[in-house]
């Protein structure tokens, strides 16, 4: 039967808790043991479960940190998407914003001038009138001027 990774870590544990605990019994000392080839098996029964430790959550810290880099990552993007979207409207609400503006401006400019040329043409009227130009020939002459505009 295969066992999970926290018990086979466990299992580990224990040898190298149980090797510890072994080498400083009396009847093996330090001195005796760790000189020849069994020396290497011990230091090796208490290294492999710090290692395979180490290893596992080495593994979670890059698995989590790699998670939390993708987070931010479609993050960004999505936040810069919206950005974009929402300054192409604003953009595009001040250009049309603009062109009502420089139309009804336009229009102004129209009335304000045809206001003008109507205040000119009965300036020019009154100073007929008052000359003693008949009626006919000042209506005439107004008549060739607005044809001219």
């Amino acid at each position: 039967m295969r066992q999970s990774y926290w018990h086979s870590t466990g299992n580990l544990w224990a040898l190298s808790l149980s090797t510890v605990i072994a080498l400083f019994l009396p009847e093996f000392g330090p001195a005796e043991v760790m000189g020849g080839g069994i020396g290497v098996v011990i230091r090796a029964t208490i290294l492999v479960p710090i290692v395979f430790s180490l290893m596992y959550w080495t593994g979670w810290l890059i698995i989590y940190l790699t998670d939390k880099v993708k987070e931010w990552w479609m993050m960004s993007i999505i936040t810069a998407g919206i950005e974009r979207g929402i300054e192409h409207v604003a953009n595009r609400r001040a250009k049309e914003a603009a062109q009502k503006a420089a139309k009804e401006a336009a229009q102004a400019e129209a009335e304000k001038a045809a206001k003008a040329r109507e205040s000119e043409r009965e300036q020019v009227r009154q100073f007929m009138r008052n000359k003693g130009v008949p009626e006919e020939e000042i209506d005439a002459f107004i008549g060739s001027l607005a044809q001219q505009d």
